[in-house]
């Protein structure tokens, strides 16, 4: 608009981190409200990403990573009611704090690319990397968890959420750990799939089809 003042001249700036948060409200805006995000540059954010409806993520190649020391440091929480599908290569990254979880499900998480990364909490100990909790569903189709911290814990079920909470793997690689043998959960639990098997390889467990096909009793499927 119009301003009345004396002859001067005036520079108008926009602080980088200003532009930063605003872009990541608008690129992540389907978070909330559903649709399609496909990163287009690395992104560092200060709080988690919550995911409220039906989304999907392209990594595009990209990476998000949280920046908050000892706080609430978990990347992605997919809340009740909330559906995320992650594609594509690139990288999410928690940092380590309190929590430190790549991604906690409470409602359908479905990773079929990606690279998966947790820190370690305040006691230096290693974080789980996806966690599933109260009704949540995971799907792991594809992704690469490179375990850095060598955690027992890469794919893992809240204790008190074990009857309730699903984690199922057709696909993905995962060092030193291997999810058809998980020794997180009291009793150790088989995380993959019907009709796929685990087969190490050095300090890697890949998970791919053992067989062609699976029959359901009323329907039949095919993974070949």
């Amino acid at each position: 608009g119009n301003v009345l003042t004396t002859a001067t001249e005036i520079n108008v700036t926009i602080d980088d981190n200003f532009v930063n948060a605003d872009r990541q409200y608008y690129v992540f805006e389907a978070f909330v409200n559903g649709g399609e995000v496909t990163l287009d540059r690395d992104y560092v954010i200060g709080r988690p990403l919550f995911v409220d409806a039906e989304a999907t993520l392209n990594l595009n190649g990209h990476k998000i990573i949280t920046n908050v020391e000892n706080q609430e440091t978990d990347a992605i929480i997919v809340r009740e009611g909330g559906k995320l599908t992650i594609n594509g290569e690139g990288t999410i990254e928690a940092v380590s704090g309190t929590d430190g979880y790549a991604v906690i499900s409470e409602g359908e998480l479905v990773i079929n690319g990606g690279t998966f990364k947790a820190g370690v909490d305040e006691n230096g100990e290693a974080n789980a990397v996806i966690y599933a909790r109260g009704n949540g569903k995971v799907y792991v189709n594809g992704g690469v968890f490179p375990n850095e911290a060598e955690s027992k814990y890469v794919l893992n079920k809240r204790d008190a959420d074990n009857k309730t909470a699903t984690i199922e793997v057709r696909g993905g690689r995962f060092f030193k750990f291997d999810p058809a043998n998980n020794f997180a959960e009291n009793p150790q639990q088989n995380f993959v799939a019907d009709g796929f098997g685990s087969i190490k390889d050095g300090d890697w467990y890949i998970v791919e089809a053992a067989n062609d096909c699976v029959d359901k009793g009323d329907h039949m499927e095919i993974y070949s």
